[in-house]
């Protein structure tokens, strides 16, 4: 199973963890719940310490497809797409499963460094996607990321709206969700950035004697 999750290109999957030292090397007040980046000083994380399982929180997901709207609209919208392009749709997931972190601001701060993630990593993630789904295209862009959220999730649905996701219509689907989309945007990378009030720093694990 976590073969699969790196080795498909359709999928981007982390588990979101607490930080186990206090965070250093940061402007930004530590009382925000996420605002900091949670780092050692060498800028590494010691595999079996940082991510064992009670530092375990949830879960954050990216699923890619081609898109295939059938919507009217939408059709009549892009008419004028450039056919030599796959177009992809985003689907975002988030879970904090451990109720004493729910409500704390985790959720949002997890959902604005994954989204900052996808929009850095934006050409690796895409040309992986390509290569196994891109037929001859000349390459796959991402059209926009969704969410689909069930109707009566207030919380959920003021999360992803807080970050820029706006609901697709006011009724509810068939299966009681609400869809919510983001536009892909070159300048993904600076709003998220902006609305973090920092930059992330990306981390490695430290190399042990067996790595």
């Amino acid at each position: 199973m976590q073969q699969s999750w790196r080795q498909d290109a359709d999928k981007l999957t982390f588990i979101t963890c607490v930080a186990n030292s206090k965070p250093v090397n940061t402007a930004v007040d530590e009382t925000q719940a996420g605002m900091v980046c949670h780092q050692e000083e060498n800028g590494q994380l010691e595999p079996g310490v940082e991510d064992v399982p009670d530092h375990m929180i949830g879960d954050v997901n990216l699923f890619l497809y081609d898109d295939d709207d059938d919507d009217e609209e939408e059709d009549i919208k892009n008419s004028d797409q450039d056919k030599s392009v796959n177009y992809v749709v985003g689907e975002v997931e988030i879970m904090v499963a451990r109720k004493d972190f729910q409500g704390k601001g985790y959720g949002r701060e997890i959902l604005l460094g994954f989204l900052w993630y996808i929009a850095k990593r934006y050409p690796g993630i895409m040309s992986e996607y390509h290569q196994a789904n891109g037929g001859k295209r000349k390459e796959s862009t991402i059209k926009y990321l969704r969410v689909k959220i069930d109707a009566g999730n207030r919380r959920s649905l003021k999360l992803f709206e807080s970050v820029g996701f706006i609901k697709l219509s006011k009724k509810p689907n068939y299966f009681g969700e609400l869809e919510l989309r983001l536009p892909w945007s070159r300048a993904l990378t600076e709003d998220l950035e902006a609305a973090m009030r920092a930059i992330p720093r990306e981390v490695t694990y430290k190399r042990t004697q067996e790595a």
